[in-house]
């Protein structure tokens, strides 16, 4: 018997059966007994810690790296860049953090 004969099995026979059985309230009783959802915590403050020690951890490594090892090299791509190509990756660059912010601003947030 494979998988996918088992899974249509299954499902026809949860879709056929749809007794209810009676038990007096027990499961309103459970759900009343439940405790209530937290409360969540500002969104602010929940990207503050998750920001903060990743900041953090990414300060410690950058300062086990000479900045002159890191920045020359950048410089130097910089100034090699003729401008047509400069402005290019600006404006590139510029467009995919719009495009991040505008994402970041208008996606479906759920109401819980």
């Amino acid at each position: 018997m494979s998988a996918n004969s088992f899974d249509d099995f299954l499902r026809n026979q949860l879709q056929a059966s749809n007794n209810y059985i009676d038990d007096a309230g027990f499961s309103a009783q459970v759900m009343a007994g439940l405790p209530s959802p937290k409360r969540r915590l500002n969104r602010w403050l929940e990207i503050l810690i998750i920001a903060a020690p990743v900041t953090l951890i990414v300060f410690l490594i950058a300062s086990q790296f000479s900045a002159l090892e890191v920045i020359q090299p950048i410089y130097a791509w910089v100034l090699t860049m003729d401008i047509a190509k400069l402005i290019s990756f600006s404006m590139t660059a510029g467009a995919v953090m719009l495009a991040i912010s505008l994402y970041l601003i208008f996606k479906p947030r759920s109401l819980l």
